[in-house]
C-alpha cells in the first residue's frame, strides 16, 4: 500500500461526503420551497420543477458512481489496515483512510499524548513497514 492510493482513496471519501451533502441540501432546498396547494405559482413553475428534478437525478447519480469507487477501493486499504497489528496506529489508519476524518480528529481520537505530527509519524511508518496484503 503506497501513500499515493491511500490518499486517492481518502479523496474519493471526501468527495462522496461532500456529494452526500450536496443531495441532502438541494432535497432540502426543494422541498421546503414546495407549495402544497395543488397549484402551480409563476408561469414557468413546470419549467423549475422539471429542472430540478435533472438536477436532483445528476447529484443522485453522482453518489452513486462514487459510492461504486469508494466501495472497490476500500476492499482493499480495509485489507491493509486490518493487518496492521499495533491497535492505536490500526484505529489511527482506520479513521483517517476510510472514516476520512481529519488528522486533528483522528489525534483527539486515538488520546494519549500524542501530537497531530506523532500521530501521522506513527501511521507513515506502519505504511513504510508493511505491504498490502495479497
Amino acid at each position: 500500500m503506497t501513500l499515493a492510493e491511500l490518499n486517492g482513496h481518502l479523496d474519493m471519501v471526501t468527495q462522496l461526503h461532500s456529494a452526500r451533502e450536496d443531495l441532502q441540501t438541494l432535497q432540502d432546498r426543494i422541498l421546503g420551497a414546495q407549495q402544497f396547494d395543488g397549484m402551480p405559482h409563476g408561469h414557468d413553475a413546470a419549467r423549475k420543477v422539471e429542472n430540478l428534478s435533472i438536477l436532483l437525478k445528476e447529484k443522485s447519480d453522482d453518489v452513486d458512481r462514487l459510492e461504486r469507487i469508494v466501495d472497490r477501493s476500500e476492499k482493499t486499504v480495509r485489507r491493509w489496515v486490518t493487518s496492521v497489528p499495533d491497535t492505536r496506529a490500526r484505529t489511527a489508519l482506520s479513521l483517517r483512510f476510510l472514516c476520512g476524518m481529519k488528522w486533528d480528529d483522528v489525534t483527539d481520537y486515538v488520546g494519549g499524548e500524542k501530537s497531530v505530527e506523532s500521530v501521522k509519524a506513527m501511521c507513515y511508518r506502519w505504511l513504510k513497514e508493511t505491504k498490502a496484503p495479497e
